[in-house]
């Protein structure tokens, strides 16, 4: 299980993938179908998120708003496969990390954000490489579609 700080630590890496190569041998499909699966799985946590103590309206606020960004990625014409797809997925999970970091959350938040960030990484062979997530992309995925159900 990968901690939010770890997590944390992780994701500005995600940042920086304007400089990484394009992400060669995904279909827009399968692209977009990853992004809606983020965004479904993501979403699904909100709930868990909003009982959190110490979570106040302008930060659950702020979570939903992020959450609402990776949505409107899912279903946007994911031309741009690569770079500016993650890069755009990856600062919205960095984002919510950010604003939950310190705080007592359910385990299955920091699994839901741990698949998100694997299947990003699975995008990015070199972060993948570098950043230990502990998921394989399928098993993200597995994850992520039972917090979508």
């Amino acid at each position: 299980m990968t901690s939010r700080r770890a997590l944390l630590s992780s994701l500005p890496a995600l940042t920086i993938i304007g400089l990484l190569p394009g992400c060669a041998g995904f279909s827009i499909s399968q692209t977009s179908a990853d992004i809606s699966m983020i965004a479904k799985g993501v979403k699904a946590i909100l709930p868990l998120i909003a009982a959190v103590t110490g979570i106040g309206a302008p930060i659950y606020a702020a979570i939903v708003a992020v959450v609402a960004e990776i949505e409107a990625l899912a279903n946007s014409n994911t031309t741009a496969v690569g770079n500016t797809v993650w890069s755009n997925v990856g600062a919205s999970l960095q984002k919510i990390v950010s604003l939950i970091t310190g705080l007592r959350v359910p385990v299955w938040v920091n699994t839901v954000l741990s698949a998100a960030v694997a299947l990003v990484s699975s995008y990015l062979p070199v972060m993948g490489a570098t950043v230990p997530i502990g998921m394989t992309p399928d098993q993200a995925r597995a994850v992520l579609m039972a917090a979508g159900k």
